[in-house]
């Protein structure tokens, strides 16, 4: 189960089960769990992937339900695309939200919007270790691992 929105929830965005079952390459005429899983976990990682820029993530949604009904909104459109396995066999429509969805997280992750009951990352923090590594101040070698000095003592 993803943490902003359900395989059956994705099931629901589609005409038919029939047309479901077919995406997911289905045996038995039945949408398989594991691939809607899949494309879920995928546009949430998507998500978070933007969001991780100003918020803790995953965000919490359980106090929200504005909120939580946007991002399931926004993991729903952008796992459509995903489940089609390219743009090119989405209706106009479908590609357009997923358009929309990817614009608007840019303008979150860019502080142009804000998630209002969404936990912000402390202040002076960045979104993970990998990226605050190796980026001190060009004069300050102490932590540097591949210092100027270093490399040609190589």
């Amino acid at each position: 189960m993803g943490n902003y929105a359900t395989s059956t929830q994705l099931i629901a965005r589609f005409e038919d089960t029939a047309a479901v079952a077919h995406l997911t390459n289905s045996t038995d005429g039945s949408p398989v769990t594991a691939v809607l899983d899949e494309a879920i976990a995928n546009a949430e990682g998507t998500i978070d992937g933007y969001l991780s820029a100003r918020y803790e993530v995953p965000v919490v949604v359980s106090g929200d339900t504005n909120l939580a009904a946007t991002l399931k909104g926004a993991a729903l459109d952008i796992a459509v695309v995903y489940l089609h396995g390219s743009s090119d066999h989405v209706s106009e429509i479908k590609k357009k939200l997923y358009d929309d969805r990817l614009a608007w997280l840019k303008l979150i992750a860019e502080g142009k919007i804000n998630l209002p009951s969404a936990e912000e990352l402390p202040s002076g923090t960045t979104a993970g270790a990998v990226s605050s590594w190796g980026c001190n101040d060009a004069d300050d070698d102490s932590q540097r691992i591949f210092s100027r000095e270093r490399l040609r003592a190589l």
